[in-house]
């Protein structure tokens, strides 16, 4: 396989941007983001609406795609027709598939220097296997493909929270984290001006909790009675982009695990 560019989308692995088949653009709902799910409160004999948080909703991305007879590295096959088929069944066999497969992403980062990243996403298959043919080997569809949580992640990134200042990756704040207590007493931690606390003493247990589920477990025995968090907002806790110092008390070390956020 021969990829035509070294930021490329590729599902389950297999890319979408070779000489065989590829995008007509990266536009349109690929360089969009989440739409906020939930509506302002209407209050009774006041004007306009209340504000009320919001998540973002679910969102489908759509591949504007074109497949010819040709192989994945560029060469021209005897007989183009059966290579289009070819072509067309492995994409047709890609696309149509049950439950969800992973679709990951690869962007140039110009914040430090010229830096390929990548994130993934959990997909459905939502429709678009309809080709319109513009030539007998030849064929434009667009697949569209569902994200039922509509962010992509990036690998895991680990921090201690020691006082000094960090910085977060992703374009949006993240609460895809795990934070873990080991050893103090009543440790808590604050980020951006938002406090989690255990209200106890892990010993030596530690206190894993991950902040996406809002679970708490230490030594397989779930501890969520035990943890404090500002009503500020609906999730318990989250890391904003860009630099950040996450403070701790209690003594103790305390480590979080987050995915970066990206759209």
């Amino acid at each position: 396989m021969s990829n035509t560019t070294n930021v490329y989308y590729d599902l389950e692995g297999t890319s979408l941007e070779t000489y065989a088949f590829n995008l007509e653009t990266k536009g349109g709902s690929l360089k969009g983001t989440p739409a906020p799910r939930g509506d302002n409160r209407g209050i009774p004999f006041q004007h306009g609406k209340r504000y009320v948080p919001k998540y973002r909703d679910s969102r489908i991305l759509t591949f504007q795609m074109w497949v010819i007879g040709q192989t994945e590295d560029g060469a021209i096959p005897s007989n183009r027709v059966l290579e289009f088929e070819e072509n067309w069944a492995k994409l047709a066999d890609m696309f149509d598939f049950e439950g969800q497969k992973t679709l990951t992403k690869r962007w140039i980062d110009l914040s430090d220097g010229v830096t390929v990243r990548s994130a993934a996403a959990e997909v459905e298959y939502n429709s678009g296997l309809e080709p319109t043919f513009f030539a007998k080997s030849g064929a434009k569809f667009s697949p569209s493909l569902l994200l039922a949580d509509p962010w992509f992640y990036g690998g895991v990134e680990n921090i201690t929270v020691d006082g000094t200042a960090k910085t977060i990756k992703g374009t949006h704040a993240s609460d895809r984290m795990v934070i873990t207590f080991a050893g103090g007493t009543n440790p808590s931690v604050t980020i951006a001006g938002r406090t989690l606390a255990y209200d106890g003493s892990p010993g030596g247990n530690d206190v894993v909790i991950d902040v996406q589920e809002r679970s708490a477990i230490r030594n397989s025995i779930y501890v969520n009675g035990l943890i404090t968090v500002d009503r500020t907002s609906p999730d318990w806790l989250s890391l904003p982009v860009g630099s950040t110092t996450p403070t701790k008390t209690g003594g103790g070390t305390v480590t979080i695990a987050y995915y970066p956020r990206y759209r």
